[in-house]
């Protein structure tokens, strides 16, 4: 085990893993960094920036685990905490890095990853290689997340509950905005749109061998009456995935 991963389950004795946000976003965050270094031995990352990005990928949600323990749920808009916001505080303004990483040469690069890793888009400060990085985590992140989504949660779809915004973002091919979400259906739009925003086509590769998005919509069903609409928007996001070249 790296260092790294030892001060983070060092960091994980102040949680209760018998909570069950603790539990999957603990487990969330290991896979995370698999994905990451899977993601860099196709980008041919040398061993370096291989690790770099296994790091990033484990610490990226480091701030969920006080967000549940104080609002006992995971969600950013509900709570009012960007959990981004928080690791990057936790880890760079509180100096918890150095428990983590003794070097500081990539310092800016993994602060930058973490904090623009769940932000609708990147800053456009953001550029080199603290760019690179945060593509490759925000792409390794939604691939996961579809996975706890498929294995924690159902959901139903309703085509009239889907709200005038999220429809047009969708449209537009983009990412939908988080307080744009007003419904569940809204919710599940939002997780579709994700595909918008995977940035490298070896995500994509990764993403399709995981078989995670099929999963996810396989727990995605219909009310009654929305059966005709989910299956178009089920079939398009499949073609979408299989299209990328």
């Amino acid at each position: 085990m790296k260092q790294f991963e030892k001060a983070f389950e060092e960091y994980l004795r102040n949680y209760d893993k018998g909570v069950k946000e603790i539990r999957f976003k603990y487990s969330h965050c290991f896979r995370v960094e698999e994905l990451m270094e899977e993601l860099a031995k196709k980008l041919k990352l040398d061993k370096e920036k291989t690790e770099v990005a296994k790091i990033i990928g484990l610490l990226h949600d480091i701030g969920r685990f006080e967000q549940v323990k104080l609002y006992s749920r995971c969600s950013d808009a509900k709570t009012g905490v960007d959990h981004a916001d928080e690791s990057c505080v936790y880890l760079f303004d509180k100096g918890h890095i150095r428990d983590f990483v003794k070097d500081d040469k990539y310092d800016q690069v993994i602060y930058d990853a973490i904090k623009n890793h769940n932000k609708r888009e990147i800053d456009k400060k953001v550029k080199g290689e603290s760019l690179f990085f945060a593509k490759m985590i925000r792409d390794m992140d939604k691939t996961d997340i579809y996975r706890v989504l498929a294995e924690e949660y159902t959901f139903e779809f309703n085509k009239d509950d889907v709200s005038k915004n999220v429809i047009e973002s969708v449209k537009k091919e983009e990412t939908v905005d988080i307080h744009d979400k007003k419904t569940k259906s809204d919710e599940i739009m939002s997780y579709f749109a994700f595909l918008y925003d995977v940035n490298y086509k070896e995500s994509f590769e990764i993403l399709k061998k995981t078989n995670n998005f099929i999963e996810f919509l396989n727990v995605v069903t219909p009310i009654k009456g929305s059966e005709e609409e989910l299956s178009k928007l089920k079939n398009k996001y499949i073609k979408f995935i299989e299209d990328v070249k």
